[in-house]
């Protein structure tokens, strides 16, 4: 079982939406296996939003981030954006939906060529396939069956 931690965090230098995001599995939930920021920005096309992804440099400064935010300063040179990494995401009316692009996110790991992400967001929670493949194309990394899901367990903040 795997859980999401994603909290607001203060980087106005990034950009006004800015989330941390932390994936720990259930019974591990001060060791993470993956943390970063998604700053939100609005696309030039209409109904579209582009996430930006920025890896923590020294991501084991920020275990539990979420649970202590407003006590830790972070800034924003504890982190590097991911070049080719952004999810460009669409609103149907009631669903945000995407992902990355083509083979544009280098993998993470020695062994990953490229990563992929598709996502989906709406008021009940998120859905994210992330996926890694290695030069041949095979997937070497990520769920082999589909998306996590990921359901809402606090309520949304009034929107500003």
């Amino acid at each position: 079982a795997v859980q999401l931690d994603a909290c607001p965090v203060d980087l106005p230098e990034l950009g006004a939406r800015v989330l941390y995001t932390e994936l720990v599995y259930v019974l591990e939930p001060d060791d993470p296996f993956r943390q970063w920021l998604q700053v939100v920005t609005d696309d030039a096309a209409p109904r579209t939003a582009v996430i930006s992804v920025w890896e923590a440099n020294d991501p084991e400064t920020l275990i539990n981030l979420c649970a202590d935010a407003a006590a830790r300063e972070v800034v924003a040179s504890d982190f590097a954006e991911r070049d080719g990494c952004a999810e460009t995401l669409s609103w149907d009316g009631s669903t945000y939906s995407g992902g990355t692009s083509g083979e544009d996110c280098p993998g993470s790991r020695a062994d990953v060529s490229h990563e992929t992400a598709e996502v989906m967001v709406d008021a009940d929670g998120i859905s994210r396939w992330d996926r890694g493949y290695d030069s041949d194309g095979a997937q070497v990394s990520g769920s082999e069956m589909g998306a996590y899901r990921f359901d809402r367990l606090t309520d949304l903040p009034p929107l500003q």
